[in-house]
């Protein structure tokens, strides 16, 4: 069996960092609650990926420990519809977890998982019913491994980039790619420089990287959006 720490979500709950006013432990453990509860997640991720559609929160945690063992196609929400509806598609993405704001531009045929109220509670909508999900009072996780393992060659994310040519190709980043990015970044140097930029854009490769050093490191990262509140 692996080491649990080899998986990017809970190598960074380890370190002990945070997200605004959450601890990430508690997200992940939020994360992991939420795919336990949810037999509508369960079956939608079992024939394709996940999609997390979310601005910079806490809730992009929960989403991505969510996803765990299916892979999560991270969508930036200033695409067009045409757009986001062809990466859904071309990714094979059975479920969305996004915020009601955006919920509209992920079309039918999907499950969509609100967590605008995470990481307390989730709201699963598919065509047959809409059901809340109790998230848990989750104030951390027990983990235990080696906190310098290896990341698992398995998909983490998937993100589309524009080539040269103007068209979508995708880019697929593993556990390992990921911690092996994000550890390569905190032996540059300066740590407490990541914290400031780690709250900008998730949606693309950097700054995933950016984010996970930052909480790599430990440290509490405040977002765009808490900072609107």
């Amino acid at each position: 069996m692996s080491d649990p720490l080899s998986l990017f979500p809970l190598a960074i709950a380890a370190a002990g960092g945070g997200v605004d006013a959450f601890d990430v432990q508690q997200l992940i453990a939020a994360g992991l609650t939420l795919k336990q509860r949810s037999v509508t997640l369960v079956k939608a991720l079992a024939s394709g990926r996940s999609a997390l559609m979310l601005p910079p929160s806490p809730a992009f945690l929960v989403a991505l420990a969510a996803s765990d063992g299916s892979g999560a196609l991270v969508i930036d929400a200033s695409l067009s519809d045409d757009e986001i509806a062809w990466q859904l598609t071309d990714a094979n993405v059975r479920a969305v977890f996004t915020v009601e704001s955006l919920a509209s531009r992920v079309g039918t045929g999907r499950t969509i998982v609100l967590l605008d109220d995470a990481p307390f509670t989730a709201r699963v909508v598919s065509a047959n019913r809409t059901a809340n999900v109790d998230l848990g009072s989750h104030h951390g996780l027990e983990l235990e491994g080696d906190r310098t393992a290896e990341g698992r060659d398995e998909e983490c994310v998937l993100l589309y980039e524009r080539a040269g040519d103007d068209a979508w190709r995708p880019m697929t980043l593993t556990h390992r790619a990921l911690l092996a990015s994000a550890r390569a970044l905190l032996a540059g140097g300066d740590v407490a420089g990541l914290v400031p930029e780690a709250a900008g854009a998730w949606n693309d490769a950097n700054g995933l990287i950016r984010i996970g050093a930052a909480l790599l490191s430990g440290a509490r990262v405040t977002t765009a959006v808490a900072s609107r509140i």
